[in-house]
């Protein structure tokens, strides 16, 4: 059976490679296009275009390769349909669920280096890129609204901003707290910021102070309050990360911190584990294109383009829905994120089963 595994995964093999090469081209092409507007207008050197294209290169992997995964198995199994070897290894009396069980550990295999590179190389890298996008526009920022946006100042504080608008230098629900050695924990949280050079003007905010077991112990409200945070706007926009440049271990992280000082964390729970979802979708997606390969269809590499483009569409549309909901408390962090992991799993297996009682 080791030679069956063998041959089973150099035909997903070739088709990986390919849908990985030709859909990271597609995403690289689309971040291409943007940066366009720094080099032509704006005068950013080539060699930066560039390095940005290459530090977000990972990033564009942890997307292509789910999709990569699925495109992989349409093409490889159905290929072997259309020859009659499924039909020759059933006659023999190997199970479909055999046939089926190294493609979708190939898709587990998939997922695991997804993982790897999601939390361990993609983080730092899309850092670099981002950063290296801010100080091009900085002079002139894009009115782009980012959101869930972290910021470490001096002397040990933290700055953390449900959305910041580059171009007016303006946020919305801030949160700025200190974790020193020697005092409680103090927390400064703010309906609104402006940002004028090193003062950050808060308005209608509240200050809190906790004592060693994480209570309250003061709280005092304000309507307007300046800080000389010693942080620049420009400091601040070149260093400032989003979650999608944290890893799932920094992220935690400030999650923690948020919750000891009862601040609700909802918003950050859904990105965090949407971090752990959307990676393993390989494996998922694996799972769902194996009984679908096997349907008597013709059109070999365009059926399996178009019914790789069609399940991803239907799966992040999913993914849409249950993310929102999520983030409107309509269900938890977790299972809005997973929700398209957990449908696919169930359709995966009643497919995989229905087509071996069925033939």
């Amino acid at each position: 059976m080791k030679i069956l595994d063998i041959y089973l995964l150099r035909e997903v093999a070739s088709p990986f490679i390919v849908g990985v090469l030709g859909f990271s081209f597609i995403l690289s092409a689309s971040l291409l296009f943007n940066l366009a507007d720094l080099f032509v207008n704006r005068g950013v050197p080539l060699i930066n275009i560039i390095k940005i294209l290459l530090y977000e290169f990972p990033g564009v992997l942890t997307i292509s390769f789910p999709i990569s995964a699925l495109f992989a198995t349409l093409i490889g199994l159905n290929r072997l349909v259309r020859e009659g070897e499924i039909t020759a290894l059933r006659i023999g009396g190997i199970r479909l669920t055999r046939i089926f069980l190294p493609i979708i550990i190939f898709g587990i295999v998939v997922s695991l280096g997804n993982f790897g590179i999601s939390e361990f190389v993609a983080p730092w890298s899309v850092h670099q890129g981002e950063t290296l996008i801010r100080e091009a526009i900085f002079e002139d920022p894009l009115p782009v609204i980012q959101n869930n946006v972290f910021f470490k100042a001096p002397d040990n504080r933290y700055v953390y901003l449900g959305r910041y608008d580059p171009s007016t230098r303006t946020g919305n629900d801030i949160l700025l707290y200190s974790i020193p050695s020697n005092s409680p924990l103090q927390v400064i949280s703010a309906k609104r910021v402006i940002v004028e050079n090193k003062v950050w003007i808060l308005e209608e905010g509240a200050i809190h102070y906790y004592d060693e077991d994480g209570i309250i112990s003061l709280q005092s409200k304000f309507e307007r309050l300046s800080l000389n945070l010693d942080v620049d706007a420009e400091t601040f926009y070149k260093g400032q990360k989003t979650t999608s440049e944290m890893s799932a271990r920094e992220l935690k992280e400030r999650i923690d911190s948020f919750k000891k000082s009862g601040i609700d964390t909802r918003n950050l729970e859904v990105d965090y584990h949407l971090k752990f979802s959307i990676v393993f979708a390989a494996a998922i997606l694996s799972l769902v294109g194996s009984p679908l390969s096997i349907l008597p269809v013709r059109g070999g590499r365009f059926y399996g383009l178009s019914a790789s483009l069609i399940i991803v569409f239907i799966y992040y549309t999913i993914l849409a829905l249950g993310r929102a909901f999520a983030r409107n408390g309509l269900f938890s962090p977790m299972f809005g994120v997973w929700l398209p992991n957990i449908v696919g799993l169930v359709l995966g297996i009643f497919l995989m089963f229905y087509k071996e009682r069925r033939g």
